[in-house]
């Protein structure tokens, strides 16, 4: 049984062609198997498919690398085993001993300065008491990404991609996020064609309405101008019978 503790640091140290990203503080007892994970490689580039390993202190030169592994493969030398599943490498320790409390790194190979990630290891004594009187005694405890099953025979651990569970999380709140985008820009595009649709109304009306105007004055005014012609014809008719009854007592008058 151990606990793990992840402190991130903010100072990024460059030597030796080698950058230390995070540290990581873990603890494990004697006798146990302590298994810790390096997943926060914080590169530019994606670092699946690139090769891993676990190298002591000071981790500056090829001598101090004790194991490495390849994209998907499972590596073991002595106690320690390594996994490399992609962007996480899974380390082990088998039977932890005090001897194996020292400061590690995590690395990982890359073109320029590869990326470490600091390891304090701590093993202590078992706890007094922790032994379990019943024959089969299993204990789940959720530690982080990790998950132990305990027996008084031995001690199994088993790894649960916390990468993985981060990854799907992030997945589903980008999903979430660029829906509610997609939406808000459905709602906007479809308010801008309603707006637009009810000016071009507005115009179609101001248009029908200027036309009725156009209309209803060219009707005002072909009436006047029938009514004049009208009156002007009075008028002539009115001025030729005037005409007409001054000429005939002159006709008259002559003729006498």
């Amino acid at each position: 049984m151990f606990t793990m503790r992840k402190t991130f640091v903010c100072v990024v140290y460059i030597f030796s062609a080698l950058t230390i990203v995070e540290t990581l503080s873990v603890t494990g007892h004697t006798g146990k198997n302590v298994t810790f994970e390096c997943s926060d490689w914080n590169t530019l580039f994606k670092v699946k498919s690139n090769a891993k390993y676990l190298c002591e202190s000071p981790c500056t030169k090829d001598k101090h690398i004790i194991i490495k592994a390849e994209f998907g493969k499972t590596e073991q030398k002595d106690r320690i085993y390594l996994n490399n599943t992609g962007d996480v490498l899974s380390v082990t320790f088998a039977d932890a001993q005090k001897l194996d409390s020292k400061t590690y790194y995590c690395g990982v190979e890359r073109y320029g300065t590869d990326r470490l990630l600091q390891v304090n290891l701590k093993v202590t004594d078992a706890r007094v008491g922790s032994t379990v009187s019943s024959a089969v005694t299993d204990s789940f405890m959720f530690l982080d990404s990790l998950v132990i099953v305990t027996d008084m025979s031995h001690t199994m651990l088993y790894t649960t991609s916390a990468a993985s569970g981060t990854s799907e999380v992030g997945s589903i709140l980008f999903l979430f996020i660029g829906l509610t985008i997609i939406i808000t820009i459905l709602l906007v595009l479809l308010k801008l064609m309603r707006n637009m649709k009810r000016q071009n109304l507005l115009k179609a009306s101001r248009t029908t309405q200027e036309l009725d105007i156009m209309t209803s004055d060219l009707k005002t005014t072909t009436l006047k101008t029938h009514l004049m012609r009208f009156l002007l014809s009075i008028t002539l008719l009115m001025f030729h019978q005037k005409i007409s009854m001054l000429i005939i007592p002159s006709t008259q008058t002559e003729l006498v």
